[in-house]
């Protein structure tokens, strides 16, 4: 936890100096109002007193009277101090906890844009999500007790023992009799809510996982009337975060009574020394003793809620640090595509695959098997092949998502290894466009400017055939919602097209992108496409063949394996695959 601090900026470094200067004052402003009163009750009292004691200093007054003023205003003086030295420690604690949080969830997120989709693989959204809600929390709960609660419990501890001895060294023997109790029981608590809260941390991960599932799936879950099987799952994982929540409630709450019992148990040892003390005592020193009575009785107060305190401070500080062992834990996590910053850039936009294989974590087999092939600059190529033939694959290792495993399989853009070439100049130039539009909620202009605001959106709203936009009384002002569900699919794929050629790339992905569209409009957006970008190796993923016959080349995939790669009227003639598709696809046109 205390690990963190490195991570934030000297502002927040700043406010947490002053909060810890202002938590060691505070306690000693506290202990210091007792011994005053006491004086107070001391002068009414025994109807005397011309000496005021603060701490190692003497005031002389010339009657009772006075110093019962000076000591009147001098409490009411330091309760004042106090009172602004509480308020500003309170005050800049929180712009630590809310500043440092802040900073820290911008270190995170900058963080995970710089993961690649293996990463992501390896990770569920709840898990991420957590990280900036329920663990960041916490951590903003334990900024705050450390710059605070981390130094005030302990020296009211202290501060008390030291003007307790001060006070009366026979009433002190009640303190020492209830520390050892104290101590121990706020140990054992402390030991048995521990692995409680990191359960709990995961449970609620699991409960976040669930709840996005079933949002994302709802239209799976109202097709198949899942609601009531969905709705029990749900209800299982969070009577089970509840049970783990009430465990910490019960332990929590049975903490409290027997703090509470050990102090009036202190109370009673205290009165127990009183008596024996009356006793033996003069009335003088008995009248003394009255004074003594109530100041030592506000410090074994003070001495006891310090433990109780403590108690509440390390409750927070394992709840803190559990949230931010998962915090570091992610934040140093590595991407598993290394930044290249090297000047190394593309110059030609040919594509080279010498026997590369691929398998994503956890699965069986490989997805692409000793894969070969060479695409000139330029060429425009088609792929085409059954569902899971790993044409998605070969793209995702184009764009470099993912590492190959196979220390012989390489992959070159323009004859440079793809793991050399300079990360910004490999992602600007080599653009997929996706099979589902990744669309930002905001502006459709600013959804095409994020880019490259200097390129012409125009141009590629024409060229993506997406003239419904000028059907908008907005037109690029028009306002997206969430994954742009104010739109069509078709119009989500046409501004996806024309948000990846806008940067106009060396090498163009288009994967299926537009099989939400027509057939007529397919071919008018293919063809701007070819027409419009001859200085681009442009490769077509398509499920029709109508969609890529015109391309130079088509590859057929067939298990992760390279079928045939030849131009259409080849295919047909020799490659029985792309034969079964073609007459399929005929026979669903003829009906």
């Amino acid at each position: 936890m205390f690990k963190l601090f490195k991570l934030l900026s000297k502002k927040v470094k700043w406010f947490a100096f002053i909060t810890i200067c202002l938590s060691i004052v505070q306690p000693f402003l506290a202990m210091l109002i007792p011994s005053i009163t006491k004086q107070i009750i001391y002068s009414v009292a025994n109807k005397e007193l011309f000496d005021i004691q603060i701490l190692f200093w003497t005031l002389h007054t010339q009657s009772t009277n006075q110093s019962i003023l000076y000591l009147i205003l001098i409490t009411i003086s330091t309760a004042l101090l106090l009172m602004l030295v509480a308020y500003f420690s309170s005050f800049f604690a929180l712009r630590v906890a809310i500043y440092g949080s802040k900073e820290l969830r911008e270190i995170l997120f900058k963080h995970l844009l710089t993961f690649s989709r293996a990463n992501y693989d390896k990770l569920t959204s709840g898990t991420i999500l957590s990280r900036f809600s329920n663990d960041m929390r916490k951590i903003r709960d334990g900024l705050n007790t450390i710059v605070r609660s981390l130094f005030l419990s302990p020296l009211l501890f202290i501060w008390g023992l030291v003007f307790a001895l001060n006070t009366n060294l026979y009433l002190s023997i009640s303190i020492f009799i209830i520390i050892p109790f104290l101590s121990i029981g706020t140990f054992l608590i402390v030991k048995k809510l521990f692995p409680l809260y990191a359960k709990e941390n995961r449970m609620i991960d699991k409960l976040n996982d669930t709840i996005k599932e079933d949002i994302q799936g709802i239209n799976l879950i109202k097709s198949y009337n899942l609601e009531n099987v969905r709705q029990n799952i749900f209800e299982q994982k969070n009577n089970e975060a509840k049970l783990i929540a009430l465990t910490n409630n019960k332990i929590s709450s049975f903490a409290w009574p027997i703090m509470d019992f050990i102090s009036l148990m202190g109370n009673a040892f205290l009165f127990i020394v009183i008596a024996f003390l009356v006793q033996i005592l003069n009335d003088q020193n008995i009248s003394k003793l009255v004074g003594d009575i109530y100041q030592f009785s506000t410090y074994l107060t003070m001495t006891a809620n310090s433990i109780f305190f403590m108690m509440f401070t390390l409750n927070n500080l394992f709840r803190s640090s559990t949230s931010s062992r998962r915090y570091w834990d992610l934040l140093n996590t590595k991407s598993e595509i290394p930044l290249v910053t090297e000047p190394i850039f593309i110059k030609s936009n040919s594509i080279t695959f010498k026997n590369v294989s691929f398998k994503y974590p956890l699965a069986q087999k490989n997805s692409l098997e000793n894969i070969s092939f060479h695409i000139k600059p330029n060429e425009k190529i088609g792929i085409i092949g059954k569902t899971g033939s790993g044409k998605t694959t070969l793209f995702r290792l184009i764009a470099r998502e993912y590492l190959i495993e196979n220390n012989n399989g390489i992959i070159e853009i323009g004859s440079i290894p793809i793991e050399k070439i300079n990360s910004d100049n490999l992602y600007k130039n080599v653009v997929p466009i996706f099979q589902k539009p990744l669309l930002f909620s905001g502006t459709i202009k600013e959804n095409l400017t994020f880019s490259n605001s200097q390129n012409d959106y125009e141009e590629a709203l024409f060229y993506a055939d997406a003239d419904f936009v000028y059907e908008k009384n907005e037109t690029y002002d028009f306002q997206l919602s969430a994954k742009a569900s104010n739109l069509s699919g078709g119009q989500k794929q046409r501004l996806s097209i024309a948000q990846a050629i806008i940067k106009k790339p060396k090498i163009l992905l288009i994967d299926d992108s537009t099989s939400a569209l027509d057939n007529k409009t397919d071919l008018k957006v293919r063809e701007n496409i070819f027409n419009n970008f001859q200085d681009s190796t442009i490769l077509i993923i398509a499920q029709r063949i109508n969609s890529i016959k015109n391309c130079d080349r088509i590859m057929v995939l067939d298990d992760g394996k390279i079928s045939d790669f030849n131009t259409h009227e080849n295919l047909l003639k020799s490659n029985l695959i792309y034969q079964e598709i073609f007459n399929s696809q005929i026979g669903e046109n003829n009906g």
